[in-house]
């Protein structure tokens, strides 16, 4: 709930950073409503949020629209379209001595030292 809250608080900021509204009618909504969105919180802010963020609450943003054309508020979803994936941040897989450090640590905790280890690419649980 804590995420929806947010997505909406940023929607409401974003209507009045572009329109000077609080209100703005579904019908009104085209695609480049999701790029303008998307542009604002990673250029416009104070303190911009990460592309990942910033998609995630676009996504929520479709989401809520995809509903209202679920319950015919509006004919279809404008930005259905926009794309909310990619550029997510690469994963460096570890290095063999770094698997190796992790075998060879001790662990005190027994929840921690469930996961241990990976051989042939399968995690070693224990």
């Amino acid at each position: 709930m804590k995420h929806w809250r947010s997505a909406e608080k940023k929607i409401k900021a974003f209507l009045k950073f572009q329109y000077k509204t609080e209100d703005f009618a579904l019908e009104n909504i085209k695609y480049s409503f999701a790029e303008k969105f998307f542009d604002y919180m990673t250029l416009e802010l104070e303190k911009p949020i990460s592309d990942v963020t910033a998609k995630g609450y676009v996504k929520k943003l479709k989401q809520i629209l995809e509903n209202c054309a679920n319950h015919n508020y509006i004919t279809n979803n404008p930005i259905k379209a926009f794309v909310c994936y990619g550029n997510e941040k690469e994963i460096e897989p570890l290095e063999f001595d770094q698997i190796n450090a992790i075998q060879r640590k001790k662990i005190s905790l027994n929840r921690l030292g469930e996961v241990r280890g990976v051989k042939n690419n399968v995690l070693i649980l224990y």
